[in-house]
């Protein structure tokens, strides 16, 4: 069993980047906000290929896997069939779908597939204006867009550009005007993840993580305008671990060491994800979102009273 677990928006958007390599400037992305997607959350216009992502949201045995991903797919076809108005009105005049491609993770059962064909009688059946004679449902992997893949590694090696700058004093001052809740956060969580009681030495501590999150936050901004591919993958990294910090630290954290293994898992993670970003970079980059962390409560200590 497959012990790869990924967050089904990070996967989604992973996708989202492959499908756009594949075909640049023809590829439409279709946002579920705003009503919902129809069933659909992209469709390419040469092809007439539409896509639905879905990842699971655990680890699961190889029946629990399919009938998760069997349920998904019989509720998304459904969605496909009976909004047959939005998905007019969406797709290009003319559209005619020739494949309904699930994207999912991984799948290990046939079943999966029995069922994709079912589901494509069904919906051949049904005779909507949106789709092609030779309509089928496939089920695809990550492994249909290792081409994909080996071009965007070779985009993130050749374009990443990381600007860390310093911060000045007034911007610091500036975000603990404006950010009380943050700044009481800090000052409570110190003392209980470092040795430091005196008020001054609290004091500057706390002006250190506030100039991380700042510098962090910069550089990411800065990132997206010119390498979004890069800045995606890190940010993929920081909702990833963002998660797994509600799940374990949201209440108590685990000792004076949590802020360090943290901060070393989410730079492993990122350089993982980025192979040409610096480890300097990165550390940087992970001091910032830790700082975040610990501003917002994601990030908590269990009291030594």
């Amino acid at each position: 069993m497959s012990t790869e677990l990924i967050d089904g928006n990070s996967w989604e958007a992973n996708v989202k980047r492959w499908l756009r390599i594949r075909y640049p400037n023809d590829f439409q992305d279709v946002p579920a906000t705003d009503g919902g997607d129809g069933g659909i959350e992209g469709f390419c216009i040469s092809d007439q290929n539409v896509y639905q992502c879905y990842a699971a949201l655990q680890s699961l045995d190889t029946r629990s896997l399919y009938e998760n991903q069997r349920d998904k797919l019989t509720k998304d076809i459904g969605k496909f069939i009976d909004n047959q108005a939005k998905l007019i009105r969406t797709l290009p005049p003319g559209f005619k779908t020739r494949r309904y491609c699930f994207l999912v993770p991984e799948f290990r059962s046939l079943e999966l597939v029995a069922h994709a064909q079912a589901k494509t009688q069904e919906v051949r059946a049904a005779a909507l204006p949106y789709v092609a004679g030779d309509f089928s449902i496939i089920i695809q992997t990550k492994a249909d867009y290792e081409a994909e893949q080996r071009l965007e590694t070779a985009r993130l090696l050749k374009n990443l550009q990381l600007e860390i700058t310093d911060i000045d004093d007034d911007k610091v001052e500036a975000w603990v005007v404006g950010n009380n809740i943050g700044v009481q956060n800090l000052d409570r969580k110190i003392p209980l993840f470092t040795s430091l009681s005196e008020q001054t030495d609290v004091e500057l501590e706390r002006k250190y993580w506030i100039e991380r999150k700042i510098c962090t936050d910069n550089a990411l901004e800065k990132l997206r305008s010119h390498s979004a591919e890069a800045w995606e993958k890190i940010w993929s990294v920081k909702v990833g671990r963002e998660r797994l910090l509600g799940r374990s630290h949201g209440q108590f954290g685990s000792g004076s060491g949590t802020v360090a293994a943290i901060s070393e898992k989410v730079v492993f993670d990122m350089i993982e994800q980025v192979p040409n970003l610096a480890k300097i970079g990165a550390e940087t980059l992970a001091e910032g979102l830790v700082g975040e962390w610990l501003q917002n409560c994601k990030l908590n200590f269990r009291s030594a009273i």
